[in-house]
């Protein structure tokens, strides 16, 4: 996944007179940000289940104060978070779904073109701000809607109505930052035009099974000595304005820093972003984010025997697929790199059902069959809908539950000062959530203790699960 240029921090210092630029990366290597990052995931967290609309996309540079640092940062927290379009039953519940499924209405483009159909016949094709409701009240009375749940329905699948959803467990900021780290040097070798590795201890079997590697992936692979070199069969200006088209060259070097990089090993990536030319020096560093091992295998990784393997099973695969087999995962090839803090992993394919992924590596050859049992054996469980889908609370947010009941009331400056918030919304969900029957939250007022609450109106204590 690499950045687009506007979400690219980077540095660059003039070269020589016909040498290209230096060009550097931005790393985050300050700890301070990870407390920041903390903040920057509680945020994300605390708004899953809000509208893209509700949403404050600025909130986030302002918070960072460097615009394409943020961005970068909000690009790797879509690889945990993403924004989808609701479905009948979130909004409607199961049994109004299931009387608009029977009767062929199974998203929100076939309900408008009930609507247009109805307009047209009834309303001469336009419908006045007067007749809108009367209008929807009779399309939705048909499927015990109400006239305001019709409308909803009609516009369900525009971007602005998508909710926010969290893909698997809350991440971590150690491995945002591994992710920022990483990709921001993946953006400069997706515009590459060619890569010179140097250092590596290489025998005559090794320098033929990485040109069979750059054939593999489309990239002439040069080995001379301690050298390799990677670069297009064509340097075409194609290459250096589709990065996508590059993906090859960036994965054939991150296979080579896997397989034989060491503390020893430089290199330098000649790259072109908007049109103009840079140099970037791999150093130690460098290497490191893109997956070097402290302690490189002993064993080699045969490269030329692991494509084979790979390319035997994508055809077995979608011989299965065309049968009816497995067509419930998606299939995808040469994926994006998985990366953690302190590992980068490069699985050959991707199998993607949901919010799930399988990674899948060749070493060795398998079979198409086995590769979907394993897959359905691995994911059984985890496509039961969990107890709690919902965010979890923090301690901090008990902890001022336990102080509101105690103190009577702790304002809303004070909490989100305390919870580092951007705004009360995510303590509002948290609040919902923790569903503690001794405090209520008011919104713009704070946390307030039942009693409280009961000494000011006289009544009896509310349910804050279902009042909050």
């Amino acid at each position: 996944m690499a950045f687009r240029l506007e979400e690219f921090k980077k540095t660059t210092r003039k070269g020589a007179a016909d040498a290209p630029a230096a060009l550097y990366p931005h790393q985050i290597k300050d700890k301070k940000v990870l407390s920041r990052l903390e903040i920057a995931i509680r945020h994300f967290d605390g708004s899953v289940g809000r509208r893209r609309r509700d949403l404050d996309a600025q909130a986030m540079v302002d918070f960072f104060g460097d615009p394409r640092l943020a961005r970068g940062i909000v690009a790797c927290l879509t690889r945990f978070y993403r924004f989808e379009t609701p479905d009948f039953p979130q909004m409607v519940g199961r049994e109004a779904a299931s009387r608009l499924t029977d009767a062929g209405l199974n998203g929100a483009r076939e309900v408008r073109a009930l609507t247009y159909a109805v307009v047209n016949d009834k309303h001469h094709g336009f419908l006045t701000e007067a007749d809108r409701a009367a209008c929807y009240g009779e399309l939705g009375a048909r499927f015990c809607l109400t006239a305001q749940q019709w409308d909803v329905l009609l516009h369900l699948d525009a971007e602005e109505n998508q909710l926010l959803t969290r893909l698997g467990a809350v991440p971590k900021p150690v491995d945002i930052v591994a992710l920022y780290n990483f990709h921001s040097l993946e953006t400069t070798l997706r515009r590459a035009t060619q890569v010179l590795l140097a250092g590596l201890v290489l025998t005559p079997t090794d320098a033929a099974d990485i040109r069979a590697l750059g054939r593999a992936l489309g990239v002439k692979a040069v080995v001379s000595g301690d050298k390799v070199t990677l670069s297009f069969p064509e340097a075409t200006e194609a290459n250096m304005l589709l990065p996508r088209r590059t993906v090859g060259l960036s994965r054939c070097l991150l296979h080579l820093v896997e397989a034989y990089a060491t503390r020893a090993t430089l290199g330098s990536v000649e790259t072109v972003l908007a049109g103009r030319k840079f140099r970037f020096l791999l150093s130690t560093d460098a290497l490191k984010v893109l997956g070097m091992s402290i302690k490189p295998s002993e064993e080699k990784p045969h490269f030329k025997r692991r494509f084979e393997a790979a390319q035997t099973l994508h055809k077995e695969l979608l011989k299965l697929r065309a049968k009816g087999e497995g067509r419930s995962w998606k299939l995808k090839r040469l994926p994006e790199p998985m990366v953690a803090a302190g590992s980068v992993t490069l699985p050959d394919f991707t199998l993607t059902r949901g919010g799930t992924v399988l990674p899948i590596w060749t070493h060795k050859k398998l079979a198409a069959a086995d590769v979907l049992a394993q897959a359905e054996a691995s994911a059984q469980d985890l496509f039961a809908v969990p107890e709690q889908v919902l965010p979890a609370v923090p301690g901090d947010v008990r902890a001022l539950c336990d102080r509101a009941a105690a103190e009577g009331m702790v304002r809303t400056a004070e909490a989100r000062r305390i919870l580092h918030l951007l705004d009360e919304s995510p303590l509002i969900e948290w609040i919902r959530q923790a569903a503690d029957p001794r405090v209520r939250y008011i919104p713009g007022v704070g946390l307030c203790s039942s009693d409280m609450i009961t000494a000011i109106h006289g009544e009896p204590p509310i349910n804050t699960a279902r009042n909050a």
